[in-house]
């Protein structure tokens, strides 16, 4: 079965002005990868029988870059260059959510940029941060993904958001584009996460703004506004809080 999505457009590409490739070589892809200034770059001609190529030589460099999609049926491959504000990004709000549900004495297994995909020679995804409770311990994906994006248009993590769900129903990402930082926290709208039809809905935006002289590193630097950002127990255990558990809730 494949997944269902609204796929990335030349059209889209072309009009957000984001970097696009065509495959030749792995080694001229990676060339390319290491010339590209922000931390994405779109290729095209990636067939499925073509993947195994970029993805064993980027295992053979150290995995320098991640593969954040790849659509075989429009031989799109999407590349994330982890670049230092992009690492930066996904990481500490990744270390404020495990710290909490360390102090709740939860077991959570983080599974960083792990490749999930959805059948052999199918689509597949990577997220910068991602991670799951430790049962049960077959889950096949994750119930939290996060993503950072310091030169991409909003629109276009948007347009790449509905693959999650469609693919394994995960039940909570963040998105961050490049004009200032927001956090979009989404969930699916049913509770049955094993479904192939789930949607995701905007549950929370927050807006965070820095002064063009403020420093960077001072979280009183910044407005934020949206409030503080929740992430539901229920949503992220795939059950209820029992005593003592709690939502996951980051102040700034």
């Amino acid at each position: 079965m494949s997944v269902v999505i609204d796929p990335t457009t030349i059209s889209s590409i072309v009009s957000e002005e984001l970097p696009l490739v065509k495959f030749h070589t792995a080694r001229l892809l990676a060339q390319t990868i290491d010339a590209t200034e922000g931390d994405v770059l779109y290729v095209q001609d990636v067939t499925p029988q073509v993947y195994d190529i970029p993805d064993k030589y980027r295992e053979s460099k150290g995995r320098g870059f991640r593969f954040k999609r790849f659509y075989p049926e429009q031989s799109w491959l999407i590349i994330t260059i982890p670049a230092e504000c992009h690492e930066y990004m996904h990481n500490e709000l990744d270390y404020q959510i495990m710290r909490q549900i360390d102090d709740m004495g939860l077991g959570w297994l983080p599974c960083g940029g792990a490749t999930y995909k959805q059948q052999p020679g199918g689509a597949a995804g990577e997220g910068d941060s991602s991670g799951r409770p430790f049962e049960p311990q077959d889950r096949p994906w994750p119930t939290l993904v996060i993503e950072a994006g310091c030169s991409q248009p909003l629109e276009a993590m948007r347009r790449e958001l509905k693959w999650w769900f469609n693919a394994f129903s995960v039940t909570a990402r963040n998105n961050y584009p490049r004009r200032g930082e927001k956090v979009y926290p989404v969930n699916d709208s049913s509770s049955n996460r094993g479904h192939s039809s789930l949607r995701p809905y905007l549950q929370q935006t927050i807006n965070i703004a820095r002064a063009l002289d403020a420093n960077p590193i001072l979280p009183e630097s910044n407005c934020i506004t949206g409030g503080a950002l929740r992430l539901e127990f229920a949503d992220l255990f795939d059950r209820q809080p029992r005593e003592g558990e709690r939502d996951i809730i980051i102040q700034d």
